[in-house]
């Protein structure tokens, strides 16, 4: 072989090997930055707790908050289009996460069951605020708007703190 043929030869090896160094780690990084975008997606909206009223209960007591229900089906398209918007708007996010333990039930299964026949569920889908002692303060049924939950909740929010008082 000539000269230049084992010159070219050894700087293509280089680059390949430097390549075979740096390819892990963009893969790493895109790996990474995939997987922080979609944790940012789910944290878009109301925070919650998976049909686990137990566990909402236990953490409302420690954070002296109150507990938002979202008791719904899965079959239910509004329980859907709920979770699609009035629950993803950023006002009502922030406003919830702030001054709820978010609690989402399906009625019809699980630890849903007994919710269902305790609070009569009539339909779907029906929000309820519970303290948490489980006494009823306040309840929706049927599809809401984001403006409508808010002032629902500010009016539930303001009425605890004054019973508190």
């Amino acid at each position: 072989m000539k000269t230049k043929e084992k010159t070219g030869l050894v700087i293509l090896s280089q680059a390949l090997t430097r390549l075979m160094l740096v390819l892990p780690l963009l893969l790493f990084a895109f790996s990474f930055a995939a997987h922080a975008q979609e944790k940012t997606k789910k944290q878009a909206g109301i925070q919650f707790i998976e049909n686990k009223l137990a566990d909402a209960t236990v953490k409302a007591k420690e954070q002296g908050k109150l507990i938002f229900v979202d008791a719904f089906a899965a079959w239910c398209v509004p329980c859907k289009q709920l979770r699609k918007t009035t629950f993803k708007d950023p006002k009502v996010a922030a406003y919830f996460n702030d001054h709820f333990i978010s609690v989402a039930l399906d009625a019809e299964k699980g630890e849903g069951i007994p919710f269902a026949t305790k609070y009569e569920v009539q339909g779907y889908p029906s929000l309820y605020f519970i303290d948490t002692e489980g006494n009823l303060i306040a309840k929706n049924e049927g599809l809401i708007a984001a403006d409508a939950l808010l002032a629902l909740a500010d009016k539930v929010t303001k009425s605890d703190s004054q019973n508190k008082k």
